[in-house]
């Protein structure tokens, strides 16, 4: 069964996706923070959906990076409703290893 990590601060985002997502078959695990990502990210996800902004100092970008150097087969999309060009770009440069 394909797995999924749903990294978001907002409850009922991570809610709806988990609900959604595991109809259609997926195991579906999900974090609130990035430090309980880094947590369930010492096993193996397919597919990744990690959200930009978190309170205090955590970002989405910083976890992006770490998914990339330690699991560079896994599939990471970036969401965020708070999106801008810069971060964007900083996403993108860091999902190629930039």
């Amino acid at each position: 069964m394909p797995s999924i990590l749903i990294v978001d601060d907002e409850a009922n985002i991570r809610g709806t996706l988990k609900g959604v997502l595991s109809r259609e078959g997926w195991q579906v695990d999900d974090a609130a923070s990035i430090a309980a990502a880094r947590s369930l990210l010492r096993d193996a996800y397919d597919l990744v959906l990690l959200d930009v902004l978190f309170p205090g100092n955590e970002n989405g970008l910083d976890l992006l990076k770490s998914i990339r150097a330690d699991a560079p087969e896994t599939t990471v999309v970036m969401m965020s409703g708070h999106a801008d060009v810069e971060t964007a770009v900083q996403a993108t440069r860091r999902r190629s290893g930039g």
